[in-house]
């Protein structure tokens, strides 16, 4: 199936970005406290009403089955979500900017997702997962006060595996191997 989403929240309660408050000390001088030799000791930052915040994006999944000779069945599962927009402001009262695919709101990459297959026979099951999370930018203040920091979070791509035995009374034994 396919979902196409657009969510809106209006009066979203959030602090600013202390990052753009350090940025523009010009138009928040009553927000940062230096000391003598110029050393940030204190921003003042709180909850305000930043606004408008718009998500959108769409998630596509797949399922199918197949029943095989002598009961055995496979699955196959694939589920991707691609944020479109993460539309909110960094400190209430400027600009409206688009997070998806940054870290300014929190890591947002754009494309997710996880695709199973699953052989099932009797009281055997075994799956090979796969799990990807899309590369995203990586916004820094500065380059001198994020040295070695990549401007880019690179892709990933995880496989995972497990075999389970449920033909104990009411019980379930698996072995799982995560991140092969």
């Amino acid at each position: 199936g396919v979902d196409v989403f657009r969510i809106e929240q209006q009066d979203v309660i959030a602090s600013d970005s202390a990052q753009f408050i350090i940025n523009n000390p010009q138009l928040y001088p009553d927000r940062i406290r230096r000391d003598e030799q110029g050393r940030l000791q204190i921003i003042t930052n709180q909850y305000r009403n930043q606004g408008v915040r718009e998500v959108s994006g769409v998630d596509i999944d797949f399922n199918h089955r197949w029943q095989l000779a002598a009961g055995q069945q496979l699955n196959l599962t694939s589920v991707w979500s691609h944020l479109i927009g993460y539309k909110q402001s960094l400190v209430a009262g400027q600009p409206v900017i688009n997070g998806a695919g940054t870290n300014q709101f929190g890591a947002l990459p754009q494309w997710q997702s996880n695709t199973r297959l699953t052989w099932q026979y009797q009281d055997w099951q075994t799956t090979v997962s796969a799990d990807y999370t899309s590369s995203y930018q990586q916004k820094v203040a500065t380059a001198a006060s994020n040295a070695g920091l990549n401007s880019k979070v690179d892709s990933h791509l995880q496989f995972n595996a497990q075999l389970s035995f449920s033909g104990f009374a009411n019980s379930v034994i698996a072995l799982s191997v995560s991140n092969l």
